[in-house]
């Protein structure tokens, strides 16, 4: 599997996970189950972007452009979240777990989306084996 496909995956399982660590802070709260549904959907279309870019094809080339921008797509909805969260806090709710958690989301999404930039901007091997005389 490449490195920008184990990325991916990696990304999507850290999203799972923090969307369970949501719903488990509240005490499994009926009303936090956004907390692991949006964590399972957002975390699900990494690991599917993770695993089809390690294919060939059309498919494995839109699944990797699709997983170099959701980070950043996911990354801005979580610091709009955290802002909210920590604006909450700042008034006197219980709301730290909340606030730690989507910043830590945030790093995770800003990391990620960096690393898979960065590596789709480096030359691939195959491409320098085809470029060279």
């Amino acid at each position: 599997m490449p490195a920008y496909a184990k990325w991916m995956f990696g990304f999507g399982l850290f999203l799972v996970v923090s969307g369970f660590v949501g719903w488990a802070a509240t005490g499994f709260a009926s009303e936090a189950k956004t907390a692991i549904l949006s964590g399972s959907v957002s975390g699900g279309a990494m690991i599917a972007c993770g695993l089809l870019s390690a294919r060939a094809g059309r498919l494995a080339r839109a699944a990797r452009r699709a997983g170099t921008v959701l980070p950043f797509v996911f990354g801005a909805a979580f610091v709009w979240r955290a802002a909210v969260a920590w604006s909450e806090v700042a008034a006197g709710e219980p709301k730290l777990y909340v606030a730690a958690l989507l910043s830590a989301m945030t790093l995770g999404a800003v990391v990620t989306g960096l690393a898979l930039v960065t590596q789709a901007r480096a030359p691939s091997s195959s491409s320098a084996a085809r470029v060279s005389p």
